[in-house]
């Protein structure tokens, strides 16, 4: 864990959107935290890392491949709705 003043300091650099965006992500993390209330899987990339970590609260391996499955699935949907039909492709 980093040091709680840089968390801090952090945090106090944020504008008024993004803190009340990370306020509601703490908020729905929190629920992970209680027996079986919900799970979650946070995909955290930084762009001088060669690979993209998976942070898993409250699934196992197998559970985490659902949830990734089901997010794949609303993204290829998020992606592929304005795409014009495939018969215009020919």
């Amino acid at each position: 864990m980093s040091d709680p003043k840089e968390f801090a300091k952090r945090i106090e650099e944020m504008d008024e959107d993004d803190r009340n965006n990370f306020r509601d992500i703490i908020e729905k993390l929190s629920h992970c935290y209680v027996k079986d209330a919900a799970q979650a899987v946070i995909l955290y990339a930084h762009i001088d890392a060669p690979m993209t970590e998976a942070l898993t609260i409250n699934c196992n391996d197998m559970e985490t491949y659902d949830i990734i499955q089901g997010a794949l699935g609303y993204f290829e949907f998020l992606n592929m709705r304005d795409a014009p039909p495939k018969e215009n492709f020919n």
